[in-house]
């Protein structure tokens, strides 16, 4: 199932890839001004969802690694805490590899937190250029009515998406130096309680 999902994103990725060179190849150049404005906006568009589809893609599949990293590390916390009849967190975390397991999970955990963020942040971009796109082409049917301040207003906001996403997709998913773990206890009592 994880391949399956990675390779469809992967697909989309190459497909929006196709769509853009295609856009590229098409007589750009041709046509008044406005018309080409936004030819090249929305070819700009495509480039930066083929971006956001691998960035996301990337994102999903280490999401699925620490996941079962996550479930295995727990097991071995149970495992543990059964071999050494250890029921208390005060008494648990005497143990070095039970303490060392407790906040590798709560590291792990806010690791994933940030990379569901960075999926959903992701999609919600791909979404939202998608709607740009679609924009972009409906207004290139009926630039010769359009007056130039709507077309002006549409490729600033194109503009501003586009640099946002950039500067995401520039980046890696996970930002280790903002990443704040939780409570020793806490995640003891998480983990005895099997959540």
């Amino acid at each position: 199932m994880k391949g399956t999902v990675k390779n469809k994103l992967r697909r989309c990725a190459w497909v929006l890839t196709l769509m853009t060179l295609l856009l590229i190849t098409n007589d750009v150049f041709a046509g008044n001004p406005k018309e080409n404005i936004l030819r090249q906006k929305m070819t700009e568009i495509l480039s930066m969802r083929g971006r956001i589809t691998e960035k996301r893609a990337q994102a999903i599949e280490i999401h699925e690694h620490l996941k079962g990293q996550l479930a295995e590390i727990k097991d071995e916390i149970k495992s543990e805490q059964k071999r050494l009849k250890t029921g208390s967190f005060q008494k648990a975390i005497s143990f070095p590899r039970i303490d060392y397991n407790l906040k590798l999970v709560q590291r792990l955990r806010a690791y994933i937190s940030m990379l569901s963020d960075k999926i959903v942040y992701f999609q919600i971009g791909n979404d939202m250029l998608e709607f740009l796109y679609e924009h972009a082409d409906d207004d290139l049917r009926i630039v010769q009515i359009l007056n130039d301040m709507k077309v002006e207003k549409l490729m600033a906001r194109i503009d501003q998406v586009l640099q946002e996403y950039l500067t995401a997709t520039n980046n890696d998913p996970v930002d280790v130096q903002n990443v704040v773990p939780g409570k020793s206890e806490k995640t003891w009592n998480e983990i005895m309680k099997g959540e």
